[in-house]
């Protein structure tokens, strides 16, 4: 009787059957969304893992280039300081002076002669050689770029007549971020080491790759955050900067002795710094050990993406066979209530 009551038209056994597997497909899909999220979670948190020790382990080499770069510097520093020495300190004093003019100098090829030909790690490339500049007493207004033998920072005319060297501004517009080349000419001109690594100075010097990640802040910080905005790609992060380390001749002083504050007050001396530059991609894909050690990360983090998209796979044909198969008990179900109902109209 109540099979007849249940199943008294077809129609209304058919409504029914059909509510069913409408619920159970909206189960199987909420169980399937949930199963899927939770792999999405787990995969992130695992890549974003190697991530992180994929950046301890460039910072920790970004920390040896640091401490070979400022090695550099000085070392250039003490060779000009050294060959310096063949001058009294009135012919010193003049040359610094008169530095920035065309007329004949002794000082300046000295200089130049130092510097020349010097890349960082023997990497010949305009990104890895060294420059000298002069920090003045008003700064921008009176600092300058002395020496730099990069081509890609080269200039047809000089901004003043009968000077040859290239002042701040127009070094500026010389980059591909005049923004970020002030903020690092600035942190020089502040007497910033940029040795320490959470303390490191860059500019940058190329365009940046279509999809990089830009910089939000131009330190440590914005670095770190680039890295991980990047996916830990190396090249989008570091490919387009050079590190600037300085070492200064001197910071209390000039090279003659003269001090650089007199009665609380900035001098005219003239501050000689020596800035040993490098691009960290460059030397990333050329150090044997970095690069075995960066691969690992990447097919770890390829192995987990891979392993992520067969589970979500299983997942779904699992789910949709188990849809299949609850569909098929329905009908077979639907089928034998139809059956046991037309029994039942007969008896």
């Amino acid at each position: 009787m109540k099979i007849r009551e249940l199943f008294k038209n077809k129609k209304t056994a058919l409504i029914s059957v059909v509510g069913i597997v409408l619920v159970i497909l909206f189960c199987i899909c909420l169980t399937i969304m949930y199963n899927i999220m939770t792999i999405e979670k787990d995969s992130n948190f695992a890549v974003h893992q190697i991530l992180q020790n994929k950046w301890s382990y460039t910072e920790s080499f970004m920390r040896k280039l640091l401490i070979e770069n400022a090695e550099l510097a000085e070392n250039l520093a003490d060779q000009i300081i050294l060959d310096a020495r063949r001058f009294s300190d009135e012919q010193l004093t003049h040359y610094l002076n008169t530095i920035n003019l065309a007329d004949e100098n002794a000082f300046r090829p000295l200089i130049e002669d130092v510097i020349k030909g010097v890349y960082f790690r023997d990497i010949p490339a305009d990104w890895n050689d060294p420059f000298v500049m002069i920090i003045g007493k008003n700064r921008e207004e009176d600092s300058f770029i002395l020496t730099d033998f990069s081509e890609n920072c080269s200039i047809e005319d000089y901004a003043s007549e009968g000077e040859i060297v290239r002042y701040m501004e127009d070094e500026y517009r010389l980059h591909a971020d005049p923004v970020l080349a002030r903020h690092a000419f600035n942190n020089i001109m502040d007497f910033k080491s940029g040795e320490i690594w959470e303390g490191v100075n860059f500019f940058q010097f190329l365009d940046w790759l279509p999809s990089a990640a830009r910089f939000e802040s131009y330190d440590y910080r914005g670095l770190r955050k680039a890295f991980f905005d990047n996916d830990g790609d190396l090249r989008k992060t570091f490919g387009a900067i050079e590190i600037l380390t300085p070492y200064y001749i001197y910071r209390d002083r000039d090279i003659v002795g003269n001090p650089r504050i007199v009665n609380r007050q900035i001098s005219d001396t003239r501050i000689i710094v020596v800035v040993s530059a490098f691009n960290p991609y460059d030397i990333m894909v050329r150090d044997y050990d970095f690069n075995a050690r960066t691969r690992q990360y990447l097919q770890s983090i390829e192995n987990i993406r891979l392993e992520h998209q067969k589970s979500k796979t299983f997942l779904l044909k699992l789910n949709l066979l188990l849809l299949v198969i609850d569909i098929l008990g329905i009908a077979l179900i639907y089928a034998v209530l139809i059956n046991l109902r037309k029994k039942s109209g007969q008896q």
